[in-house]
């Protein structure tokens, strides 16, 4: 591959840390973007259940104390969501249902997260590894650059360790 220099007029060889820049900068922003909608979408996944939970706490009656199973008050929870997801229009009055019950206007989403937690977790070290990646990447990039005897100072930056260390890590 070869790459034009517009300041020579002429075909090169791409730097091969320039090209690992280029490269992996955007793989791990992409990354990054993608793990924050995963994120989003598990959050999403649990506002069924979470919603269901809440309710079951404040209106249907607990299994013990009844007598009739656990799959009742779960299809009773069900049935008491159903509008929520079904009808716009019924979320204020649920929303002051749970509110009434003494639970924060945002309880359905604290719900949720602490259902999603388990999924959540595994996502969050995802994006802290290619965040530490990225990190990396761009400090040896913006390492200080000492001249070579006898080179001058674009020389030495296509020859420093750094470039190799980069290189040795994403086997380039």
């Amino acid at each position: 591959m070869r790459q034009y220099a517009p300041r020579t007029g002429t075909f090169s060889r791409p730097k091969p840390c320039h090209n690992i820049k280029l490269t992996y900068y955007p793989v791990l922003t992409w990354e990054m973007l993608r793990y924050q909608r995963m994120k989003v979408g598990v959050l999403a996944a649990h506002q069924r259940p979470a919603l269901e939970s809440l309710l079951r706490r404040i209106k249907v009656r607990p299994a013990a104390k009844t007598g009739i199973s656990e799959v009742v008050v779960q299809s009773e929870a069900r049935r008491l969501a159903a509008p929520w997801f079904d009808d716009p229009a019924s979320r204020p009055a649920t929303m002051k249902m749970i509110e009434t019950a003494g639970y924060p206007p945002n309880a359905i989403e604290v719900e949720a997260f602490q259902l999603a937690f388990p999924a959540l977790a595994p996502i969050a070290r995802l994006i802290v590894s290619a965040l530490s990646v990225s990190t990396g990447i761009w400090r040896i990039w913006r390492a200080p650059r000492k001249l070579m005897p006898g080179r001058s100072f674009e020389q030495s930056r296509e020859v420093k360790p750094a470039c190799r260390a980069l290189m040795v890590a994403f086997n380039y």
